[in-house]
């Protein structure tokens, strides 16, 4: 299987980044833990950019053994920076499994994203 994919890294975090808003396929567990191994392409996260007609896209996340993430802050930074370009726009909005995220460029490799506030209750944390 083929496709395109970004390498990016934001403070430290590497991600690998597919454009899945014109052409959707679906991924095993076993390939995104394939993608994400630092023997093969590597990367802390697998990031898909999804199609929504609401805002200006959505994104699904994976770590590196294959689960799912619910948000990534600068996952999001990485996926906003790349739409900003391709919009033109310095104001993205996404989607994300945590709610949508509101990311500005304020740079030319400056990116804020708002990601609301840390939560501190035990029962409002997930576990994996």
């Amino acid at each position: 299987m083929e496709f395109k994919a970004f390498k990016m890294d934001g403070l430290g975090n590497d991600f690998v980044i597919i454009d899945q808003r014109h052409d959707q396929f679906e991924l095993t567990k076993d390939q995104i833990k394939k993608i994400c191994d630092r023997n093969f392409i590597g990367c802390d996260q697998l990031i898909f950019i999804k199609k929504n007609g609401k805002i200006d896209a959505g994104m699904e996340f994976y770590n590196s053994d294959g689960s799912t993430s619910g948000a990534c802050g600068n996952g999001t930074r990485c996926v906003a920076y790349l739409l900003s370009k391709e919009m033109n726009k310095d104001k993205i909005i996404l989607g994300t499994e945590s709610g949508n995220l509101e990311s500005k460029i304020l740079g030319e490799k400056l990116v804020e994203t708002k990601i609301g506030l840390a939560k501190a209750k035990w029962d409002e944390i997930p576990l994996s």
